[in-house]
């Protein structure tokens, strides 16, 4: 009869025993996530967890999105900044339950940096870096959150892992005005952020 009671008890407080762990989690590193509050909540809005999602670039938002998704993958170039939030992601069963791969692709030999100060990148720079996400052994991305290197070629990159229904989030988009070029092929911009915010979003077209 004890034991039933305690059965009983640990059943109706579940919530509170594991759920509180979560939301503890969660919260933790919501406001370390390089983005305004704004723009966290909007791409938390668009997450579920039926979601498999990539990431180019990591960073605080690697632990705190992947939290809202079934399973997250995430691609970084800098190597410093790979073990600082690895060290985090191995720290948190929580998150290291979801995130399925998170790969380091150095730098093409010969660049380094920012180059200017504002130029992310491109294709022939970040080369192996765009095209790690062929070596995920992923059919499809529901979400995509483009926050790293060569941004525009990530974009097109993914293109072919994408549906009707998946939506990929650029920060910065409204910053960089080369960023347009990534609703001139593939995508339509479903939303964009203002008056000090930079995020958009895409769907194929």
């Amino acid at each position: 009869m004890f034991i039933l009671v305690i059965v009983l008890l640990i059943i109706i407080n579940y919530n509170k025993l594991f759920c509180v762990t979560y939301e503890e989690e969660t919260n933790k590193y919501s406001s370390l996530v390089y983005m305004s509050e704004e723009e966290r909540n909007i791409i938390r809005l668009y997450l579920n967890k039926s979601h498999t999602m990539l990431e180019y670039g990591s960073g605080y938002s690697t632990l705190y999105f992947s939290q809202f998704v079934n399973a997250y993958y995430s691609i970084e170039h800098n190597e410093q900044w790979y073990k600082t939030i690895k060290i985090l992601i191995d720290h948190s069963p929580i998150v290291s339950s979801i995130i399925k791969k998170y790969i380091l692709i150095p730098i093409n030999s010969g660049y380094k940096g920012w180059l200017d100060g504002v130029s992310d990148g491109n294709k022939i720079q970040f080369h192996d870096y765009i095209n790690a996400v062929h070596s995920l052994n992923v059919n499809k991305f529901d979400r995509v959150l483009i926050d790293g290197r060569a941004r525009v070629d990530c974009a097109f990159e993914i293109y072919s892992y994408l549906d009707k229904n998946s939506i990929i989030f650029v920060h910065d988009y409204t910053n960089r005005d080369y960023y347009s070029n990534i609703s001139k092929k593939y995508y339509k911009i479903i939303f964009q952020t203002y008056e000090g915010q930079t995020l958009a979003a895409f769907k194929l077209r």
